[in-house]
């Protein structure tokens, strides 16, 4: 099906019930997996919320723990923007939503619901939101996955990380910058990948390296939709707030 921070997941059937489910192997002899691999167990077994991926069981075998998640039958979000730009001739249009509103609506909806109960009940940052690790299936449910890299952390909401882990194009200025950074980082993700989803095209433009996407993420005008009747006052709104430079003056889920 594909592979995450933690290692590559298969379709899996349970021979007894017939049930499909996304089977994620990860190497137990490699130092960091098995540090991931703890993440994302402590995630998986506490999780109550029907906006996180459900975890069935795990098994070890062959060197590799083989963690049983819920299948999610439409694969991610990367998979749905893929669909969208297929169903285009030529080039997609750059001044009207490429994907419906109403139904990016929705999706986010869920998704911050995920976020919300993420940091709020598991007191955790998940840290590499983007479209590849949300899950959506054909009854229209969408879910958070992939918790190898998210960070624990204590009753207070200001606590700070520093670890530079992640996926750059979708970090907020102050984790790309190696500043404190909190549950805001996750908030930044969620805007640039809601124009990445609506608009269909990832909002900054292709860099060489590290420091040329720095510049860009740090020093220029944070990104939008266009400002035209095709688009809703309120989504360009919802952007500017999950894209405020100053961590301190973005919005969060609550």
């Amino acid at each position: 099906l594909g592979n995450g921070a933690s290692g590559y997941v298969y379709l899996a059937t349970h021979k007894v019930t017939g049930v499909q489910m996304a089977l994620k192997a990860i190497n137990v002899f490699d130092k960091g997996k098995r540090h991931q691999l703890v993440n994302d167990l402590r995630s998986l077994q506490k999780n109550q919320c029907m906006f996180l991926v459900s975890f069935l069981g795990a098994m070890y075998q062959e060197g590799a723990v083989r963690v049983a998640l819920e299948y999610m039958d439409m694969g991610s979000l990367k998979s749905l923007i893929k669909l969208a730009i297929n169903k285009y001739d030529g080039p997609i249009p750059t001044d009207r939503p490429v994907i419906p509103e109403a139904v990016c609506s929705k999706i986010f909806q869920q998704i911050l619901c995920g976020m919300a109960y993420l940091n709020t009940n598991l007191k955790q940052m998940h840290r590499d939101i983007k479209p590849d690790n949300i899950l959506i299936n054909k009854k229209g449910f969408v879910k958070l996955t992939d918790f190898g890299i998210t960070k624990q952390y204590g009753d207070a909401e200001t606590e700070k990380a520093r670890t530079f882990v992640g996926t750059l194009t979708y970090m907020s200025p102050e984790r790309m910058e190696g500043e404190n950074y909190s549950y805001a980082g996750d908030i930044w993700s969620c805007g640039i990948m809601l124009i990445e989803l609506i608009t269909c095209k990832f909002p900054y433009r292709e860099t060489k390296g590290f420091l040329e996407m720095l510049e860009q993420i740090a020093e220029d005008a944070s990104p939008n939709v266009p400002d035209n009747e095709h688009f809703s006052p309120e989504i360009r709104d919802f952007i500017n707030r999950c894209l405020e430079k100053d961590p301190l003056k973005r919005d969060s889920t609550y």
